[in-house]
């Protein structure tokens, strides 16, 4: 099975409630016409304290519902594992039409995030404060 990496955008943020904000789904980029997914909910509860830019790794039929806008980002979060790595959970991204049932991939499953050792050790250093977590903001190609 072939991985396929495409960026995703994500922030250290803070974890303070507020009320909730309907959001929109996957929409396209208007400078160069690909799509992205934004998570507005998470610029409103939380306070945005770094931005990371990294690769995500993807199967083939996870990057054709990627590149579809099938992403949803709203209940997603990273952890560092205990192996240095970073994966992310809670992201949904929808089944492709276009490939066989065989073919498919879980809607929701741990991904894993491509960052540097040293950046990654930065993040699980400030994690491991109290109320501090890593939120997927945008994805896009």
């Amino acid at each position: 099975m072939m991985a396929t990496a495409a960026r995703l955008a994500f922030t250290l943020t803070c974890s303070g409630a507020g009320p909730q904000r309907k959001t929109g789904g996957s929409r396209r980029n208007q400078k160069n016409n690909c799509p992205s997914s934004d998570n507005r909910i998470a610029r409103f509860r939380y306070e945005i304290l770094e931005r990371y830019e990294c690769g995500i790794d993807l199967q083939g039929s996870e990057v054709k519902a990627a590149r579809a806008g099938g992403i949803q980002l709203r209940d997603g979060y990273a952890r560092v594992s205990k192996s240095c790595e970073l994966i992310l959970h809670n992201v949904h991204i929808a089944k492709c039409n276009t490939t066989g049932k065989f073919d498919q991939h879980e809607p929701v499953r741990p991904r894993r995030l491509l960052l540097h050792k040293r950046t990654i050790r930065k993040l699980q250093d400030k994690t491991a404060t109290k109320g501090l977590t890593v939120i997927p903001l945008r994805t896009y190609f």
